[in-house]
């Protein structure tokens, strides 16, 4: 049986600008994760990562509904 597990990714009260940079740090780390994973599988296998094209472009699309 698989154990559940939770996570506070981010606690407390932010002012509207605070919590607009708390977002856009996160997208663009998410953005970072996703260049990484679709550099590492067209170099290890050649393969395009569909998956992590697509989801990179949904993230771009909402970092810049964020700025």
């Amino acid at each position: 049986m698989e154990k559940k597990h939770s996570f506070k990714l981010v606690e407390g009260t932010f002012s509207p600008e605070d919590a607009r940079e708390v977002l856009l740090e996160l997208v663009n780390n998410k953005i970072r994760y996703h260049n990484f994973e679709i550099f590492s599988k067209m170099e290890r296998t050649g393969e395009t990562p569909v998956h992590s094209i697509k989801r990179k472009a949904e993230l771009l699309q909402t970092y810049e509904e964020l700025r």
